[in-house]
C-alpha cells in the first residue's frame, strides 16, 4: 500500500512541524509517514516569509510548508496580516511566497501540495 501524503500530514506539517525550524534532511514521522526536509527558507526575508520543502519518502511527494504568523518577526507577518485586511496591494511576503515556489518547482520538477496556516494558508492561496 502506498503512504499517500494525507490532508492530516500537511496538517501537522503546517500546524505544527514547520514552527519548529526542523533542519535540511531531518526526518519527521507523521502518522506513519516518513517525511525528509529537503529546503528550509528561515529568517531569510525582510519580508517575514518563513517556508521548508519536505518529500514524502514512500512515494516522493513534495510538499511546499509556509509558516502562519509568527509575532516575533519584528512583526513583518503581523504588518503582513494587517496588509491583507487595509489594503488591495498585494503584500511583499505574498510576491516572496510565490517566487519562493517558482524556484521549488523549477529545482524539484514540480510541486504536489503547498500548505500552510493562519498566514501560511493565505500565502498558499495565493499561488499559480
Amino acid at each position: 500500500m502506498t503512504k499517500r501524503t494525507s490532508d492530516q500530514d500537511l496538517i501537522k506539517l503546517s500546524g505544527f512541524y514547520i514552527y519548529k525550524h526542523p533542519q535540511k534532511k531531518n526526518k519527521l514521522i507523521i502518522n506513519d509517514h516518513i517525511y525528509i526536509v529537503k529546503q528550509i527558507y528561515y529568517n531569510h526575508s525582510p519580508s517575514g516569509l518563513d517556508a521548508m520543502v519536505v518529500e514524502n519518502k514512500a512515494t516522493h511527494e513534495i510538499s511546499l510548508i509556509y509558516e502562519g504568523t509568527q509575532k516575533e518577526k519584528h512583526n513583518q507577518d503581523v504588518l503582513t496580516d494587517a496588509d491583507l485586511v487595509l489594503s488591495d496591494a498585494t503584500p511583499r511576503q505574498f510576491k516572496d511566497a510565490d517566487q519562493f515556489f517558482r524556484k521549488m518547482k523549477k529545482k524539484y520538477g514540480r510541486i504536489d501540495h503547498v500548505a500552510g496556516n493562519s498566514l501560511g494558508g493565505a500565502l498558499q492561496t495565493m499561488l499559480p
